[in-house]
């Protein structure tokens, strides 16, 4: 009986966590119509790995070549925002992203405070989660608060975001303005280079993916100038990212055979108990 316990307790166990694998980015309000753009290179008759970063003008180009496809388009960068952050004296290491204007409104996150459509277009400005402002400024206001990052430049908190769970591929705990970013000309923002930015969409309900892929790989034929390493880009669902990965699919299928393989043996063992009872 202990051992018929356990194997079913290991066994439920091992499928929950599976499960959890595969809910990954289900959070996001119609995570079914977000979209992630990947990107690879064609060098010399050559095709590179297809890579989550893409070149800068990727999202909002697409977005504007294809209106009638996509609802909202989103370029981050969750590289350039690697140092902390401060209020007064106290440290924050929590991580942040910088993004553009559109950036709640395509990923499907509920924003608690503050117009980010507007905000997010305006220099120097910081949005925080719930649970940062909570923890930076206690029950104190955060709006207009004036935080450091990394004791260098000056961000102005214009407002909050609701908390990501942790089952997201996309979990930034401080947004920070793009315009901050190409006033101090830290990265290539571009079509030629610069790919280094991960790219969102989301896309009109029912519209046909396949058709708008080769629409955008025209959209970017007809930008890109160099044209001897030619990129060449795919929208792909949010929900494929994270499961995508190798080693969550050895992961997830390690732990199904075994989770399966206990449960039959716990199957054998109540035949056991029956016989012998």
């Amino acid at each position: 009986i202990v051992s018929l316990g356990l194997g079913l307790t290991m066994s439920i166990l091992l499928f929950s966590r599976v499960a959890y694998e595969q809910s990954f980015d289900t959070c996001f309000k119609e995570h079914e119509n977000l979209y992630q753009l990947w990107m690879r290179f064609n060098y010399n008759n050559e095709k590179t790995k297809w890579d989550e970063m893409c070149i800068g003008k990727l999202a909002g180009g697409t977005f504007e070549a294809l209106p009638n496809m996509i609802e909202s388009a989103t370029t981050v960068s969750t590289w350039l925002a690697s140092d902390p952050i401060y209020y007064d004296e106290v440290k924050f290491d929590d991580p942040i992203v910088v993004a553009d204007s559109l950036f709640f409104q395509t990923m499907g996150i509920d924003v608690t405070n503050g117009n980010p459509v507007q905000d997010l277009q305006e220099l120097d400005v910081i949005y925080l989660s719930d649970d940062l402002a909570a923890r930076m400024f206690g029950g104190e206001n955060p709006i207009g608060k004036v935080i450091s990052y990394n004791k260098n430049i000056d961000l102005t908190v214009r407002g909050t975001f609701a908390d990501i769970p942790a089952n997201s591929t996309m979990r930034p705990k401080a947004v920070i303005s793009m315009p901050s970013v190409w006033k101090r000309g830290w990265a290539n923002y571009s079509w030629n280079g610069g790919d280094s930015w991960k790219s969102y969409i989301r896309i009109k309900p029912n519209s046909d993916i396949e058709a708008l892929n080769k629409r955008m790989n025209l959209t970017i034929e007809q930008h890109v100038k160099n044209k001897q390493y030619m990129p060449e880009s795919e929208a792909r669902p949010i929900r494929d990212t994270y499961r995508n990965y190798d080693e969550v699919k050895r992961m997830s299928t390690i732990m199904a055979i075994l989770a399966g393989s206990i449960l039959f043996i716990t199957a054998l063992n109540y035949v056991l108990i029956s016989i012998s009872s």
